[in-house]
């Protein structure tokens, strides 16, 4: 928490300039990452920690709102993955396994909210591919 308290007063300089420009914090992300802030242990998988979790997304939140958002869509993500999907589910539905490399290669999670009337988001498989047609109204990261 002290790496996360110390980033506080840089992005909060940081906020006005990439409002202003509707520039994605990346570098606020990569330094989360650096600190661990991107993988913490969710309340799902440890008991004890919601209350962890709660400090952090206040801390980053107080250094930038809008990093705060992404942060808690990711973590947000990352908990419905760990409640809901298991590699039983993966294999059953998609014949392959679960692989957390997308977090490990630094990616980002995000949530998606709802489905626009007329273009609603679908899943589908080509070959060996998962394609996504349609769309989302908005994605939080």
């Amino acid at each position: 928490m002290d790496a996360i308290a110390a980033l506080v007063p840089w992005m909060q300089e940081r906020a006005g300039p990439l409002d202003r420009d509707s520039a994605f914090p990346s570098d606020e992300i990569a330094a989360l990452r650096r600190a661990g802030a991107l993988s913490p242990p969710l309340p799902v998988q440890r008991t004890g920690t919601a209350d962890q979790l709660a400090t952090l997304l206040t801390r980053v939140g107080q250094g930038n709102l809008a990093v705060g958002r992404i942060l808690e869509a990711h973590v947000n993500a990352r908990h419905l993955i760990a409640r809901h999907l298991t590699a039983r589910h993966l294999i059953a539905r998609y014949g392959t396994p679960p692989k957390d490399a997308h977090l490990e290669d630094g990616g980002l999670y995000a949530l998606w909210v709802t489905d626009p009337p007329a273009n609603p988001l679908r899943l589908h498989r080509a070959g060996t591919t998962i394609v996504l047609t349609g769309g989302k109204q908005f994605c939080s990261a």
